[in-house]
């Protein structure tokens, strides 16, 4: 049975036929050549997916090892060892070698027994400091690995504590009218930081770092990586995961983009990261394999929460957002049309796993907006009124206020040859879908910043990354479909 696949490069998809194992292809669009590999779910499957779920990397694994399954591939050895079974002549001398091999492993578990039973530690008092406080042991996150002092045992809980950081002043520029920033390039990873005053966005192309400023309509820049980081804001400094063959996580402070500390992530093949727009971390991260890596990035150094990587039963999906406070976070498939939103957050110093269905998005008031409907943290409707789950019109939380939402319902304007697809967007709050915000201004429909947003089943629109509602500076900012322009329009008096 075919499923889409989407090339990681250049975003084309492509259906491709179910296998058993890992394989290659190129991708039509851009010839990338990619890994592919369905994996089984595990659970209850809700209805409309697939029984198994794609996971796909750039380029081809290495010889002799299933890069999604970490198993190597034994086939060939199988193979010669039944072509060896004919030749009688070889019984003798393999149970001869194996006799042998058995007396010089009895030999050499005697010798070690014997050398670890003999005393090595000084009576001097100067060296009786113990694993625990010894530099190469617990108390240094790079020297004590998976099991810090050696002799302890490895952690299976751990506290989700956000870091509390200074959240800046969002207040109203001196906006007269509506304004439009050429970006001078075309942006990819985008983020939210400071609360919902400022937006971080990256364009691989080029290798900068802007950051635009609600409260003072100013944008800054700086070099930085290129190619495809990803990218994860907090309340006083953001996050630029580089990409492979890299893999060096970069902090830096906000607003003034000076970097702060870089350090080698802990894990290979991340896919999303994302961090509370509120907090100073933690910082969760998602592999290839739906694993959760979750890293404290509140300090001057990178330090793994590893009891964390534990996560029993469903993997997560390949895209991340974090709720502001940092206390959830929703990893998806699909936040274009029918998305299958699996929720984490921390219950009983384990992770706890919610389904939720259509809504990506986490808004400041804890609640989780999307295709039609808004859910709570327990994946209860919240009643918010409007046309039900599914049904393509779509909620996007404010980024900075808990009382305000966006709805954006496609639509077209026009008729024939003259037609055109495209959005229209109203301002809400108070948990009422269905009047708008009496005065709001209006948002032009069917205008130049909305060309392209609709249908956005069928291209890389990811609403709550194009459209950033900011109650407290009284805008919407626009980032337009093909990411090289803000549009900055006066929403509210």
């Amino acid at each position: 049975m075919p499923q889409d696949m989407t090339c990681p490069t250049c975003k084309h998809t492509f259906p491709v036929t179910e296998a058993r194992h890992a394989f290659t292809v190129a991708c039509p669009g851009c010839d990338t050549t990619l890994t592919a590999e369905f994996k089984k779910r595990t659970g209850p499957i809700p209805a409309g997916e697939p029984p198994y779920e794609l996971a796909v990397i750039k380029g081809a694994p290495p010889s002799g090892l299933d890069l999604f399954t970490e198993r190597p591939k034994m086939r060939h050895q199988m193979n010669d060892d039944r072509s060896r079974r004919g030749g009688s002549a070889l019984v003798p001398m393999l149970s001869g070698g194996i006799g042998l091999i058995v007396v010089l492993a009895g030999l050499g578990l005697t010798g070690w027994f014997l050398f670890t039973q003999i005393d090595m530690t000084e009576t001097s008092s100067s060296s009786s400091t113990s694993s625990g406080n010894n530099p190469k042991g617990g108390n240094n996150p790079k020297g004590g690995g998976n099991n810090p002092g050696g002799n302890q045992p490895k952690a299976t809980t751990f506290d989700l504590k956000p870091a509390a950081g200074k959240l800046p002043t969002i207040s109203a520029p001196n906006l007269k009218g509506d304004s439009v920033i050429d970006l001078q390039g075309k942006v990819g990873a985008v983020a939210v930081g400071g609360g919902g005053r400022y937006i971080i966005l990256h364009q691989p192309d080029n290798g900068r770092l802007m950051l635009f400023d609600a409260s003072t309509m100013q944008t800054s820049v700086v070099e930085a990586d290129r190619g495809n980081i990803l990218l994860a804001g907090g309340a006083s400094r953001f996050a630029v995961l580089a990409p492979p063959p890299v893999n060096v996580l970069r902090v830096y402070a906000l607003p003034n983009m000076a970097k702060i500390f870089e350090e080698q992530f802990p894990a290979d093949g991340i896919r999303s990261i994302a961090m509370g727009s509120r907090t100073n971390g933690p910082l969760l991260a998602v592999n290839i394999w739906g694993d959760p890596v979750l890293v404290e990035v509140s300090g001057n150094s990178l330090k793994e929460i590893t009891a964390a990587r534990k996560l029993e039963g469903d993997k997560i999906h390949s895209a991340l957002r974090a709720s502001p406070d940092g206390t959830a976070f929703a990893s998806f498939d699909d936040p274009r049309h029918q998305s299958s939103v699996r929720l984490l957050t921390e219950s009983g110093k384990t992770w706890k796993l919610t389904r939720l269905t259509h809504t990506p998005f986490p808004g400041v008031d804890g609640n989780f907006y999307g295709n039609g409907a808004v859910y709570n943290r327990s994946g209860q409707p919240q009643n918010f009124g409007g046309v039900g789950a599914g049904s393509g019109s779509w909620y996007v939380p404010s980024i900075s206020n808990k009382d305000y939402f966006l709805k954006v319902v496609p639509t077209t304007i026009g008729s024939g040859v003259k037609a055109k697809k495209t959005i229209a967007v109203t301002i809400h709050t108070n948990k009422n879908a269905s009047t708008p915000v009496a005065n709001a201004q209006a948002l032009n429909t069917g205008g130049v910043e909305f060309d392209g947003f609709a249908p956005w089943d069928r291209i890389d629109v990811v609403l709550d990354q194009h459209l950033f509602l900011i109650p407290e500076a009284k805008l919407l900012v626009i980032l337009s479909a093909n990411k090289d322009k803000l549009y900055i329009r006066k929403v509210l008096p």
